[in-house]
């Protein structure tokens, strides 16, 4: 009895705060799970533009707006700036979503979300929707922007005055741009991710896509995960694809339909050498020969160099490899034979000048007076004998 009293008490406590929240005609409330509360309005009943006055107990942290086919025109939200945005409930992320009807259109102007940039997550859903040049910059910042299902026309200033960065003052802090099940319009205009180059997280899946532009995300320097899975990619990505790109963590690239080519798999050995981790199964769709074949498998056994030295560290000469110990080794041995055959060539030298001795100079005196005179003969002999004796002189190197 005890238990259905509180039970019935906790009822009349949530049916009554339910009924004391006020809202627009043609929008309704939803008290959901913990604190999180949920205003859904059908685009065509409520009366646009919304007013923020017009929601009370709780504020409008989670607006849904559906069955959207027509124009949110510059000032569909008046008010919202004075959002006390202490009440905000950390259960979930400010979030606004417009969900379109079947095959309907969303038209907006780059001032139909004024006075919103308390929002921090907006979704748009099976629209068909051109974006125009700063429709998003009123919110500033923005935690998650997913845009799905219908079609999609991007312009190049599309994202210009957005932000995309994680928010951890709430829930799930994810700095995402979500693109995905829908048919784009065109080309990825130049420059059109540009403004957003802090962004963590680019998903653009299953939207249509044939190539991909390398200087599409040059310039998002921030991005870890980056994903395009389920386009038909034909072929092979840009060398220049991941240049710029240091912080890429992830890359999706699930149903690519690679031609599987020495050059064309470049992607594979650059993507381990940077730590990117590949998602999805890589796999060749042509030539017919390798068709199937796993893109590991087959720059392994088609275009990976293999070094006789291996994970050895060394020098390969033909067939052979020689470590760099060893190297180092016969290095020494070289410098000490030089060291050895210098040092025996100094002492060689060194002994044999000890065994020859100083060298000794020896010069004979002069004459003794009268030697080259015989007996007081002729002048003719003397003079013959004086010149030859004066000859032997100078032969004998004394002057």
């Amino acid at each position: 009895m005890y238990f259905g009293n509180c039970a019935l008490v906790l009822f009349f406590t949530v049916v009554t705060y339910s009924n004391a929240a006020t809202f627009p005609s043609g929008c309704s409330y939803h008290d959901l799970v913990g604190s999180v509360h949920l205003y859904k309005c059908t685009f065509g009943t409520v009366s646009l533009p919304l007013t923020y006055s017009g929601f009370n107990n709780p504020l409008p942290q989670w607006i849904q707006i559906t069955k959207i086919n027509g124009n949110m025109n510059a000032g569909s939200f008046t008010g919202f700036g004075s959002y006390d945005t202490t009440q905000l409930s950390h259960d979930k992320n400010p979030t606004l979503q417009l969900f379109c009807t079947t095959g309907g259109s969303l038209n907006l102007q780059a001032t139909s979300f004024n006075t919103m940039g308390y929002i921090q997550e907006v979704e748009i859903s099976n629209c068909n929707v051109n974006l125009p040049d700063n429709v998003f910059s009123p919110f500033g910042t923005l935690n998650k922007l997913t845009i799905s299902g219908g079609t999609l026309t991007l312009n190049a200033g599309s994202f210009s005055g957005l932000t995309i960065a994680p928010i951890d003052k709430y829930t799930d802090p994810a700095g995402a741009l979500i693109i995905k099940d829908l048919t784009l319009s065109g080309d990825f205009p130049t420059g059109v991710f540009s403004p957003i180059n802090g962004t963590k997280t680019i998903r653009l899946e299953n939207i249509g896509l044939t190539s991909i532009n390398s200087s599409v995300f040059s310039t998002n320097i921030g991005l870890h995960t980056l994903s395009l899975k389920d386009n038909a990619i034909v072929d092979t990505i840009p060398t220049d694809f991941f240049d710029g790109l240091d912080g890429l963590v992830n890359f999706d690239q699930t149903s690519f339909l690679w031609t599987c080519t020495c050059d064309n798999v470049w992607w594979w050995p650059k993507s381990v050498k940077k730590g990117i981790t590949i998602h999805g199964a890589a796999i060749c769709n042509s030539p017919a020969d390798v068709a199937g074949m796993l893109v590991t498998k087959y720059y392994e056994t088609s275009c990976a160099k293999t070094s006789v030295c291996g994970d050895t560290m060394g020098v390969a000469i033909g067939t052979t490899c020689l470590p760099i110990g060893y190297l180092v080794g016969f290095g020494l041995i070289f410098v000490m034979l030089i060291f050895c055959i210098v040092s025996l060539a100094c002492i060689c030298h060194m002994k044999k000048t000890a065994l020859a001795g100083p060298v000794k100079k020896t010069r004979k005196g002069p004459p003794a007076p009268g030697a080259n005179k015989r007996g007081g003969g002729g002048g003719g002999g003397g003079g013959k004998e004086k010149g030859g004796a004066e000859k032997k002189r100078r032969g004998s190197g004394w002057v």
